[in-house]
């Protein structure tokens, strides 16, 4: 009686959920009552009754059924798949067609299962699809295991080798060879391809490569190079390339640490710094010492200073005043007009007003000739939404992308030369400016390389106004202005400056004073307190005209001043944008208006008007079998509503007109010519005359574990065939099935092949095939040039152009050996790898080779013998890697062999 009275009240729940909305949270009371049935306030079961605690539940479901599919969905949130689940989908098709006067059956079936199990090690899933046409069976089955360290895929391929049998192809054969002669095949993609390619062996084999290619003492060499260039010997701080690099080589990184630790840096820049860079400055100085002298720069004493101390210790003694001095006589005395002044805007900078003077600079550009709406970040919309912090930023950042930077580059670019002499890097800081930002760039620059970049720039001279001043952009980016000094090289820009002109109503003349008078710091704060409010306000002042928009400004004053200043540049513009105001209005009512569609969504809609009838029934079995049906010859009914739903809805639209149209909404009695619609009644009564589509839902309630829901066509299918007369094809079944199980096993194959064991086994045979090019390459040779044949070992590298081993293998080292005579010779190769270990056990040798490779396909004892030739313990695979990436592919047509290498 108690599992009788729980089963009840979880149906009772179920039904009340549906009743509340679909709420999942159980009552208090049911709780209650499921502990103790015979508590108060408890349903009481009459004495009598005889049936089951499952038929109890069933006939107290269709009882209390309310009409709708609301205990489907909580049938389904209610199933528990924490532990596993299970989904299969399937599709069926059976038609009947003429054939050349035959009525011809033809089928479909496919299958599609994904199974899950949750475990603690990881989710198990597997997908099998299986696809039946006509007879013809085809599957695919794959299983994915998550371990700790990745993931396995097993993959069935009983299917394919079934084919392959069938067609009697070499295919069999040739998987027997690489040793697949499982129905599974197992790929592991976890740690284990850690043993595939280790960092170590590359390591080892690459330090192989690079001293075979270039010699044991290159860093020995390349060090006293250096020390040519350099002018000093490396060895006194501490650096002895040569040495450090064995130690890498030899695995011994903390002895390279501590190599790397003990060099003395700060001594070695200092150095270099007196022998290449102070003599360079003091010519400078003493260039413009008349005039640094005039201005109370105290030239003489700055010599004696930076020859005593270096250029760092300089810089770092020089105050504000005299670096001012410095930038003003040397730089901006030299520079064209148009260029920013270098000095002023250092001056700006030390006064906290870097925003305004680049904001100015660009505002005062003289030539701009660009319409300003083909570029995406000035047009009216973009600007708006620039009232945004985020996007205000993402627009400063294009504009020094699109402005800035490149000219920065090219001036970096023509004096490449001059910065280069002087140890600035341009390639590698160009590289960076574009990778990065122009604060970026300066603030990542040394002492040293400013003072490089102020000393080659004082040299330029500009005329066109298109590039920055250096140092005046130093100046803005070292006191926080870098934001002005953008905003105003980009206003100067000549096509900026002419299509800002260009844009309907702007006053460029009230937008430059407002910028000139902009509180930087002020207008940041203003767009972080922005509000969607706000813009709305401002949108909806845009919407309503110029007096609105006035008035708005007026009010919006008050709380962003600096905001409404800009603004105030678009009062013209506001005015040109009234005329198409109506397609916004047209926009806004479509929006506003989709509601009047709203029943359309609803099922309520279809059952009132006999579209879908639903049914609620118990089976013999007390499940609960769902049946919706739709009656195709109601959807016309549909057709109706909705198309005169959509012309009514579409007849609120100003700048789009809606022709009167016959059955639509052609005025009743009124003598106007309305556009005919012939097809109207045609499309009615071919909706008439559609069949059903039936959906049945069934699941048992006494253990909702599944469900299973399946969707029936096939008389709606054959109703459509009927609209075409001459039509002679039958549906004879058209459905999809779908079933969803809580519970799901996937088990893992007992048996399977281990295909990265496989991988790495062809990748073994391989390495005879690429020894069958080398003797095969010798044989050639012989051939070529018969007057060179003599017996004996000669290595690969003799044989010039007609070899091309990969650098992975030591070429000299490596050799063929000759034997025979000239007109049957004896070729083998013995192969060693560049560092030194043999790749074969045993030389190996043409006719051997020969002997496999004259079939097409290897047999399995071939194949085991090619791989019993590699020496296991020389073998990796990283090293088989490197074979490909250190291999000279040759793609000229021909050879020319006639001034052939020995």
């Amino acid at each position: 009686m108690k599992k009788i009275l729980a089963l009840l009240l979880v149906a009772l729940f179920t039904l009340g959920l549906a009743a509340c909305g679909g709420t999942t949270e159980i009552p208090e009371e049911i709780i209650d009552c499921l502990t103790d049935p015979t508590g108060e306030g408890c349903p009481v079961i009459e004495p009598g009754d005889e049936r089951t605690a499952e038929e109890i539940l069933a006939d107290t479901i269709v009882d209390t059924w309310d009409g709708e599919l609301t205990h489907l969905d909580l049938m389904l949130e209610n199933m528990d798949f924490e532990d596993s689940m299970e989904y299969i989908a399937e599709f069926n098709l059976e038609v009947e067609v003429m054939e050349e006067g035959v009525l011809v059956t033809h089928f479909a079936n496919a299958i599609v299962t994904d199974s899950f199990e949750y475990l603690e090690t990881g989710t198990l899933m597997r997908r099998n699809i299986t696809v039946n046409v006509d007879g013809e069976i085809y599957y695919t089955d794959v299983i994915y295991e998550e371990v700790e360290t990745g993931v396995v895929v097993y993959v069935n391929v009983a299917n394919i080798v079934t084919l392959l049998e069938e067609e009697e192809t070499e295919g069999i054969e040739f998987l027997e060879t690489l040793g697949i002669t499982e129905d599974w095949l197992m790929f592991q993609f976890d740690d284990t391809l850690a043993n595939v390619v280790e960092l170590e062996v590359i390591k080892d084999l690459l330090f192989d490569i690079f001293f075979l290619d270039y010699g044991d003492t290159f860093f020995y060499d390349l060090q006293n190079q250096i020390e040519l260039e350099l002018g000093v010997l490396l060895s006194t701080y501490g650096i002895g390339l040569g040495s450090l690099v064995q130690k890498i080589v030899d695995a011994d990184y903390d002895g390279a640490q501590i190599v790397i630790e003990n060099i003395d840096y700060e001594q070695l820049i200092l150095d270099l710094d007196m022998i290449h860079l102070v003599p360079e400055i003091v010519l400078l100085l003493e260039e413009f010492q008349a005039e640094l002298d005039l201005a109370g720069f105290g030239t003489e004493d700055a010599i004696l200073f930076i020859e005593e101390n270096g250029t760092e210790a300089f810089i770092n003694d020089l105050n504000t005043s005299e670096i001012s001095t410095l930038l003003n006589i040397i730089v901006d005395d030299n520079a064209e007009e148009g260029d920013p002044d270098l000095s002023d805007m250092y001056d700006a900078y030390l006064a906290e007003e870097l925003d305004h003077y680049i904001v100015m600079f660009l505002l005062n550009q003289p030539e701009l000739v660009y319409d300003l709406r083909s570029i995406e970040s000035f047009d009216f919309d973009t600007y708006k939404a620039g009232m945004d912090p985020v996007e205000f930023y993402d627009l400063l950042n294009d504009l020094e992308k699109d402005y800035l930077i490149p000219k920065i580059v090219e001036l970096l670019e023509w004096n490449d030369w001059d910065l280069y002499n002087q140890g600035f890097d341009v390639w590698m800081k160009t590289e960076f400016l574009e990778d990065n930002s122009v604060e970026s760039f300066i603030t990542s620059l040394t002492v040293e390389e400013l003072a490089t970049l102020i000393d080659v720039m004082q040299y330029e001279y500009y005329e066109d106004g298109e590039h920055p001043d250096m140092l005046a952009l130093i100046d803005a980016i070292n006191i926080g202005e870098y934001e002005q000094f953008l905003m105003e090289f980009v206003m100067n820009d000549p096509s900026i400056s002419l299509g800002l002109r260009d844009i309907p109503g702007f006053d460029v003349d009230v937008f430059k004073l407002a910028m000139d008078n902009l509180d930087y710091d002020a207008f940041y704060l203003e767009l972080e307190t922005l509000t969607e409010e706000d813009l709305e306000n401002l949108f909806d002042a845009v919407h309503d005209g110029e007096i609105a928009f006035g008035i708005h400004l007026v009010s919006f004053a008050v709380t962003h001043p600096e905001m409404a200043s800009i603004l105030a540049a678009f009062t013209g513009t506001v005015i040109e944008l009234q005329e198409y105001m109506i397609y916004v209005d047209d926009v806004n009512y479509l929006i506003d208006n989709l509601f009047v569609f709203e029943e359309y969504y609803d099922l309520a809609y279809y059952l009132d008007n006999d579209i879908i009838a639903l049914e609620v029934e118990k089976t013999a079995g007390f499940e609960i079998r769902t049946t919706a049906t739709l009656d195709g010859s109601e959807v016309s009914l549909l057709f109706i509503d909705l198309l005169d739903e959509a012309y009514w809805y579409l007849e609120g639209l100003e700048t789009f007109e809606i022709p009167y149209v016959e059955h639509l909404n052609c005025p009743v009695g009124d003598e106007i010519e309305c556009e005919t619609f012939e097809d109207y009644l045609t499309i009615i009564a071919d909706l008439d005359q559609l069949g059903t589509a039936e959906m049945v839902a069934l699941y048992d309630p006494s253990n909702p574990d599944e469900i299973e829901v399946e969707f029936d066509f096939t008389n709606i299918a054959n109703s459509i065939i009927a609209l075409d007369e001459e039509a002679e094809d039958t549906v004879n079944e058209i459905t999809i099935k779908f079933t969803v199980r809580e519970t799901a096993a996937v088990g893992l194959p007992s048996i399977s092949t281990d295909m990265n064991q496989i991988a790495e086994d062809f990748g073994k045979v391989s390495l005879n095939f690429m020894t069958y090019d080398f003797v095969r390459d010798a044989l050639d040779y012989y051939d070529e040039y018969p007057l060179d044949f003599s017996l004996g070992d000669f290595p690969l590298d003799y044989y010039g152009e007609f070899m091309n081993p990969s650098l992975a293998f030591d070429a000299n080292m490596s050799f063929i050996t000759v034997g025979g005579n000239l007109l049957n010779p004896t070729i083998a190769c013995t192969l060693y790898w560049a560092d030194g270990t043999l790749v074969f056990d045993n030389p190996i040798s043409l006719s051997y080779l020969d002997g496999i490779m004259s079939e097409d396909i290897p047999n399995a004892q071939q194949y085991q013998s090619l791989l019993d030739g590699v020496n296991d313990d020389n073998f990796h695979m990283s090293k088989l890697l490197l074979v490909f990436v250190f291999t000279e592919v040759d793609i000229t047509p021909e050879i020319d062999k006639t001034e052939q290498g020995k």
